[in-house]
C-alpha cells in the first residue's frame, strides 16, 4: 500500500470518527497484513459502546440497592468548610462492577478505599469475539446538617491522579478505553451530577494516559439530605477477529489506577 494508499485509509477511518494510529498501520503494512476495514472496527466500537451501556444500567440498579442499605454518613455542617484525605478518611464508600460474558478477556475491578483509589482492566489476546466492561469508585458519603428547611451552594472538589494505558490492534476489528468521572449524587432524590476528568478510546493504536486532575462542581446542599461523592473509572473493550485489545488500569502493572488525594466541599 502506498502513502497515498495509506493517508486514504487513514481518512476514510478518521471519517468515521475512529482514532486511529499511522504508525501501527505502517507497521502491518510492512508485515506485508491487510489493516482493518473501518466497518470491522466500526463493529468492534459498538459492540464496546453497547457493553458500556448495559454495565452503567447495572451499575445504576446495584447502587440503589445499596443506598436502601443501613450505612453510616459523616456529617457537613452549612456553610462550614469539611476535606475528606488520608488525615481524614470519613466514611468512605466504594464499589465496583463487572460486566459481560467474554470468556476470553481478563476482566478485573477492584476499589481500595483506606488508600482511596479504583482500578480496573479488561484485556484479551487471542482469536476471539466479545466485549466487556468493568466499573471501579470509591469516595466519600456525607449528610448535610443545619436550620431546618436550609440549602447554600457549595463547591464540591476532587484533586488525584489517574495513570493506564488502552490499546487495539486486530486484523479484524477493535476497540478499547477508558473514562473517568466526578460523581456528585444527592441519594435522598436521586439526581446524579458528573464531571469529566477523561474519556478516550482507540480503535487501531493505543496510548498511555497519565496526568493529575482537578475537577469540582457548584451544588446546591439541602438540610438533611444525603450525598455521595465520589471517583468512577470505566474500562471498556472489544475484540472483532484476530489480535489483541486492552484497557488497562489495574494497579499490578506501574500502580495504573485513578486516585484521589483530597475531596472537599467549600462554601
Amino acid at each position: 500500500m502506498g502513502n497515498e494508499g495509506l493517508e486514504s485509509k487513514l481518512r476514510e477511518l478518521g471519517g468515521k470518527g475512529t482514532k486511529v494510529s499511522k504508525e501501527s498501520f505502517l507497521e502491518l503494512v510492512d508485515l506485508g497484513l491487510t489493516p482493518p476495514s473501518a466497518e470491522d472496527i466500526a463493529t468492534a466500537e459498538a459492540m464496546r459502546l453497547d457493553s458500556v451501556a448495559h454495565a452503567e444500567e447495572e451499575f445504576r440498579k446495584k447502587m440503589i440497592t445499596r443506598v436502601a442499605e443501613s450505612r453510616a454518613y459523616d456529617t457537613v455542617y452549612l456553610g462550614t468548610d469539611k476535606s475528606f484525605d488520608r488525615f481524614n478518611g470519613g466514611s468512605t464508600w466504594d464499589d465496583t462492577l463487572i460486566s459481560g460474558s467474554w470468556l476470553g478477556a481478563t476482566k478485573r475491578a477492584r476499589a481500595n478505599f483506606t488508600n482511596r483509589y479504583a482500578e480496573a482492566k479488561v484485556a484479551s489476546t487471542s482469536i476471539d469475539f466479545g466485549a466487556a466492561t468493568a466499573i471501579a469508585c470509591v469516595g466519600n458519603q456525607f449528610t448535610v446538617a443545619g436550620s431546618s428547611g436550609g440549602s447554600q451552594v457549595a463547591t464540591i472538589r476532587e484533586i488525584g491522579v489517574h495513570k493506564g494505558e488502552i490499546s487495539a490492534g486486530a486484523l479484524g476489528g477493535s476497540s478499547a478505553a477508558v473514562e473517568i468521572w466526578f460523581m456528585i449524587k444527592d441519594e435522598t432524590s436521586g439526581v446524579e451530577y458528573k464531571e469529566e476528568i477523561v474519556r478516550e478510546s482507540v480503535g487501531f493504536g493505543g496510548s498511555t494516559i497519565y496526568s493529575t486532575h482537578s475537577v469540582g462542581r457548584d451544588t446546591l446542599l439541602r438540610v438533611g439530605r444525603n450525598y455521595t461523592v465520589y471517583l468512577k473509572l470505566v474500562v471498556s473493550a472489544s475484540l472483532y477477529g484476530i489480535g489483541f485489545t486492552y484497557s488497562d488500569f489495574f494497579e499490578d502493572v506501574e500502580y495504573f489506577n485513578a486516585w484521589y488525594a483530597q475531596i472537599m466541599v467549600e462554601f
